[in-house]
C-alpha cells in the first residue's frame, strides 16, 4: 500500500480526486472494465476512450506474447498488442506539462506480461528498475502501476512504497496483498506502468516477486559475415549486466570457453582479446550481491586466412513426382582440403535452413506444387562454406496464395454460391481487433480474390470472436461476431448477411444480444432451412455459463426470435463452440476448462437436439476429457465426428467418432493423433482426414483415415515453417480443401489448396 510520503502526488492526487470518486462509483455499479481505482488516484481515460486499459480478461486475449517464461521483463519488452502511449523501447516520455487536468493519453504507459508465477512463493510485489545514466529518474509520486485483477475483472492501482539505489539502476517497489487475484490460469500477470512526470526516464526492467537471477547480454564487434572474421583478430566485447535483487558483485571471463575463468570479479563492461584462428565460446559469469549468478556465452569461429573454400555439390534420386514426394539428397560430391563438418538444407528457397546434418545424405518430403529449389550449404571445420542447388518439380501438390496482407487475429472460412459459381470465402478480424472483413475468391481455385468488404469498423470497442455459415436457401453467407464495449462495460452479439451471391452488398448490422460476458466463439448452423445461433453468457468472472440459442425467423437471418436456454449453470469456461446440422437435427460441441480456470479439468461437452426441434436438446451433455482450445465438428461417413487440440505446443490432438447419427453416443476412448493444436476435420478424396498445426514437425500437417482399416495414416506436410499457428480454418469447394492460415514471417492471411 502507498506510504504517507506518497500523498504528495501533486497532479495525480490534487487534480484527480474527482476521478477517484467517480471510479469508485463505477466499481460499485459495474463500471466500464477499463481504468478503475484500487488504491491511489489514477489519470482519467482520454476523451472518447482513445487510451484506456481493456478489461483484464480481454487484455489477456489481446496480448501478443506467447509462452512467457520469466518473472522479469526488460523495459523494452512491453506488449505492443495492448494499449501504450509515449514510450519507445524502454524510454518513457510523458507529454503532460504540469498544468490543467491530467489524462491517461498525456502519461507514458506500457503493459508488461510476466510469467512463471503460478508456484512462486516470493513476496507480493513489483519492482521497477530505472537507468539513471542517460535520463532523469522519476519522482516516486509520479509513478504508478496497475495490475489486471482477474477476480474482479478490473485493474487495481498501486503507488511506490520504497526507492533503493544500486550500482547500475534505481529500484522502485510496489507492494500488494496477494498474487492470487492477479494471476491468469497459466500463472501470468499483466502489469501496466504509468508515469506522468515531465521529462524522459529509462525503464530497465520489471520484476515480480522475489529476487530473480541476474542476466547478462554479450555483444561483439564480429562481422555478420563469418568469412570476414579472419585471424588473428582483436575482438571487442560489450557486456550488459542486469541484476534484480542487489548490486553486481562482479563478472568472471572465460576467453575460450574451456571452463577456466581467465579474469575474475571484473566490473568493466567493455573488454578486448586477440584470437588466433579456431573455434571459441567466449563466456561471462555474472554474480550479484545475493550470490545468484547467470552465465552467457558467445560462440564464434576465427577463420584461417589460408583456408580454401569448399566446393559444394548436390544430387538427388528424383527430379519430380506427385506430393507428398520423398526425395533423397546427397552432397557427398562436395570437396574441400579438410573434412566437411556440417550440411545445412534449405527446402523452400526462403533463405532459411530447415535442417542440419553431420552427414551429406538427407531425405526430405516436398509438397509444394511447381519447381522446388533445394539448396545445401556445406561448411568446413573453419566455417568456410559454399552452396549448391537443384530443382525438384512437384507435379501435383499444395499451391499457396495470399488472400490478404492483413495479419488477422482470427478468421473463419466457408463456401458460398450456386453451382460453378461457388467460391471459397473467409471472414477475419484485424486492426487491433476493431475491424471486421469478408473476402470472396474471384475464381473457384482461389488463385485470385475480390476486394475485401469491411463489415465493421469500431472506434473504442473490440471484436472478440466470429463465426459464419451459408444459408441453404439463398446460398449466401451469414456472419456473427461478439464485441466488448468498454463504454457500456458489456459484451454484444451482432450479425449481418450478404444481399447477393457475389457478397458485394450486405445488410445492416443487427444487435442480437447483450450481456456482461459472452464467452468463447458463437456458433452458427442451419436446420429447417433457417439459421440457428448458439452462444454462452455469464454474469461474472469465475461463474458457470448459460448456453443460449437464437432462432432466425427466415432463411437469411434478417429477423430473430427471443433467445432460449439450451443449458444453464454449465461448469465450463468456453474457448470454442461448434454446431453441426444434418438439415434437421443439431449437434453442439463446446471446448474449455472449468469455470474456476483449472487447466487440468479441460473437457469437450456435447449436446444434441432431436425430432427436428432446435429447442429439444439433451438434458445432460456427453463429456469428453480433453484439454482443448480448439475443436472441429463435422460429419464423417454420415456420423458426427469431432477433433480437439490443445492450446500449447505439447498438447494432445484427439478425434472422436459418434456411434449414432444424432451425436448422442460417443466412444469412451478417442483416436489419439499425437501432438497438435488448431485442427479441422474434413472428408476429401474418398476418405476422412484432419488438418492440424503439427507442433512436432513444425508445419501444417494432414492425416488421413483409411476407410478400410480405420487406421490413421502418418502426417503429410501441407505448409512448412508455420511455427505455432494461432488459427486454422478449412473449407471444401468442388471436392478440394482450402486451408487458411497466417504466414508467420509475412503476417499474411494465406490459403493453400491442392493443385490438379
Amino acid at each position: 500500500m502507498p506510504t504517507k510520503a506518497d500523498a504528495a502526488y501533486s497532479p495525480l492526487t490534487l487534480l484527480l480526486l474527482l476521478v477517484l470518486l467517480l471510479s469508485c462509483c463505477a466499481c460499485a455499479s459495474g463500471g466500464d472494465g477499463g481504468l478503475q481505482a484500487g488504491g491511489p488516484a489514477v489519470p482519467a481515460a482520454a476523451p472518447g476512450g482513445a487510451v484506456s486499459l481493456p478489461a483484464p480478461a480481454e487484455a489477456l486475449r489481446l496480448s501478443s506474447d506467447i509462452g512467457d517464461d520469466d518473472r522479469s521483463c526488460d523495459g523494452n519488452e512491453w506488449d505492443s498488442a495492448l494499449p501504450y502511449e509515449n514510450v519507445s523501447g524502454g524510454l518513457f516520455y510523458p507529454s503532460y506539462d504540469g498544468t490543467g487536468s491530467l489524462s491517461l493519453e498525456q502519461c507514458a504507459l506500457a503493459v508488461y506480461r510476466l510469467g512463471e508465477l503460478a508456484g512462486h512463493n516470493g513476496p507480493p510485489r513489483i519492482e521497477l528498475g530505472f537507468d539513471p545514466s542517460s535520463y532523469a529518474l522519476p519522482d516516486s509520486g509520479h509513478l504508478r502501476i496497475a495490475l489486471a485483477n482477474f477476480d474482479s475483472g478490473r485493474w487495481d492501482w498501486f503507488g511506490c512504497v520504497s526507492h533503493s539505489s544500486y550500482v547500475f539502476y534505481e529500484a522502485y517497489q510496489f507492494n500488494f496483498g496477494s498474487f492470487a487475484p492477479y494471476l491468469s490460469d497459466s500463472g501470468e500477470m499483466l502489469c501496466a506502468v504509468v508515469l506522468d512526470q515531465q521529462g524522459e526516464s529509462e525503464l530497465s526492467w520489471v520484476l515480480a516477486g522475489a529476487n530473480a537471477p541476474p542476466e547478462v547480454y554479450v555483444s561483439a564487434d564480429l562481422s555478420n559475415d563469418p568469412l570476414e572474421n579472419i585471424g588473428p583478430l582483436n575482438v571487442s566485447f560489450s557486456l550488459w549486466p542486469d541484476t534484480y535483487g542487489g548490486p553486481m558483485a562482479g563478472m568472471d571471463i572465460d576467453w575460450e570457453g574451456d571452463g577456466t575463468y581467465d579474469l575474475l570479479g571484473i566490473t568493466e563492461t567493455s573488454i578486448q582479446h586477440e584470437y588466433q584462428p579456431g573455434s571459441y565460446s567466449f563466456t561471462v559469469r555474472l554474480t550479484d550481491s545475493s550470490g545468484l549468478s547467470d552465465t552467457e556465452s558467445r560462440d564464434f569461429i576465427i577463420i584461417d586466412p589460408n583456408n580454401a573454400l569448399p566446393q559444394a555439390a548436390i544430387d538427388s534420386d528424383l527430379l519430380g513426382g506427385s506430393a507428398p514426394l520423398s526425395v533423397n539428397f546427397d552432397a557427398s560430391g562436395s570437396t574441400d582440403d579438410k573434412p566437411l563438418s556440417r550440411y545445412l538444407w534449405d527446402l523452400d528457397s526462403d533463405g532459411e535452413f530447415e535442417a542440419e546434418t553431420a552427414e551429406p545424405q538427407f531425405t526430405a518430403t516436398l509438397a509444394q506444387y511447381g519447381p522446388n529449389l533445394v539448396t545445401v550449404r556445406v561448411i568446413d571445420s573453419d566455417l568456410a562454406w559454399d552452396e549448391s542447388s537443384t530443382i525438384i518439380n512437384v507435379l501435383d501438390g499444395w499451391e499457396d496464395m495470399t488472400v490478404a496482407d492483413a495479419n488477422p487475429a482470427r478468421f473463419e472460412a466457408l463456401t458460398c454460391g450456386l453451382g460453378l459459381g461457388r467460391r471459397p470465402c473467409v471472414l477475419w478480424i484485424q486492426g487491433a481487433m476493431r475491424e471486421l472483413y469478408f473476402a470472396r475468391a474471384a475464381s473457384a481455385d482461389a488463385k485470385t480474390w475480390d476486394a475485401p468488404v469491411q463489415l465493421a469498423d469500431l472506434n473504442t470497442a473490440t471484436i472478440h470472436d466470429i463465426c459464419a455459415v451459408e444459408d441453404t436457401v439463398n446460398n449466401r453467407p451469414l456472419v456473427a461476431w461478439t464485441v466488448y464495449d468498454s463504454s457500456a462495460g458489456t459484451m454484444q452479439l451482432w450479425s449481418r448477411y450478404a444481399n447477393d451471391n457475389a457478397c458485394t452488398s450486405w445488410s445492416a448490422s443487427l444487435l442480437l444480444h447483450e450481456a456482461p460476458y459472452i464467452d468463447g466463439s458463437p456458433a452458427l448452423a442451419v436446420s429447417g432451412n433457417k439459421p440457428r445461433l448458439v452462444f454462452a453468457t455469464r454474469e461474472q468472472t469465475g461463474q458457470p455459463v448459460d448456453i443460449h440459442i437464437l432462432l432466425s425467423q427466415d432463411s437469411k437471418g434478417s429477423a430473430w426470435g427471443a433467445d432460449q436456454l439450451i443449458a444453464s449453470a454449465v461448469d465450463i469456461r468456453p474457448s470454442r463452440m461448434e454446431m453441426l446440422s444434418d438439415g434437421s437435427d443439431l449437434v453442439l460441441a463446446v471446448s474449455g476448462i472449468d469455470a474456476a480456470g483449472n487447466w487440468d479439468s479441460g473437457r469437450v461437452m456435447v449436446w444434441n437436439s432431436s425430432a427436428g426441434d432446435p429447442l429439444n436438446w439433451s438434458v445432460a451433455p456427453r463429456v469428453l476429457t480433453q484439454p482443448s482450445s480448439d475443436l472441429s465438428l463435422t460429419y464423417l461417413d454420415g456420423l458426427p465426428a469431432l477433433a480437439a487440440g490443445g492450446g500449447s505446443e505439447h498438447s494432445a490432438l484427439s478425434c472422436w467418432r459418434s456411434m449414432d447419427a444424432l451425436g448422442a453416443a460417443w466412444p469412451a476412448q478417442a483416436d489419439e493423433l499425437g501432438q497438435g493444436t488448431e485442427c479441422e476435420l474434413c472428408f476429401w478424396d474418398g476418405a476422412a482426414g484432419v488438418f492440424f498445426n503439427d507442433t512436432v514437425l513444425d508445419q501444417i500437417s494432414f492425416r488421413r483415415l483409411d476407410p478400410v482399416t480405420g487406421i490413421w495414416g502418418s502426417a503429410e506436410i501441407v505448409a512448412r515453417d508455420t511455427f505455432f499457428v494461432d488459427d486454422l480454418s478449412v473449407t471444401m469447394n468442388l471436392g478440394r480443401p482450402f486451408i487458411f492460415y497466417i504466414d508467420p514471417d509475412e503476417g499474411e492471411l494465406r490459403c493453400s489448396s491442392w493443385h490438379y
